[in-house]
């Protein structure tokens, strides 16, 4: 099987920068405020901007420490072995997508049925518990905390 070598410091870094720039650039359109530079008041994406800031200066400093101090460690990864990874994260955008048109119970039921198949749990008594799960979560959430989630039925 073919092998990547990969440096973990200077990988972890250059995602971290990127994905934090990423959501930094998207956050005015997903957190709607009023709040204005005007009035400089804490708004409701204040902890989002806070927390990105966090994950770029981390990743700099990653980047710092394997470019500059040379201190990084290597790691192989077989292409072969992680398809199942690649699967588990194509599961995880169809689950994503299935919600808006199905509906959060019946997408969570599918999700967590293939999920526990794909990680070869064949006990049926764990089956029956996650799927108990994902009802009493959608239970609690609709009628219990009154927090709108997707739904075709009920």
């Amino acid at each position: 099987m073919k092998k990547i070598t990969l440096k973990k410091n200077l990988c972890s870094g250059i995602l971290a920068v990127l994905i934090g720039v990423f959501l930094r650039v998207i956050l005015p359109y997903s957190i709607k405020s009023k709040v204005n530079t005007v009035t400089s008041a804490v708004g409701p994406a204040y902890l989002p901007k806070l927390v990105i800031y966090g994950m770029i200066l981390c990743g700099i400093c990653l980047l710092l420490t394997s470019l500059v101090l040379k201190k990084d460690e290597t790691l192989e990864v077989e292409i072969g072995r992680e398809g199942h990874a690649v699967l588990y994260f194509v599961l995880l955008l169809f689950y994503m997508f299935a919600m808006k048109y199905v509906g959060f119970l019946i997408a969570s039921v599918i999700f967590s049925a293939v999920s526990m198949w794909m990680m070869e749990d064949r006990d049926w008594r764990h089956y029956l518990s996650v799927e108990l799960l994902v009802i009493v979560i959608f239970v609690s959430f609709k009628y219990g905390l009154h927090v709108t989630l997707p739904t075709i039925i009920l």
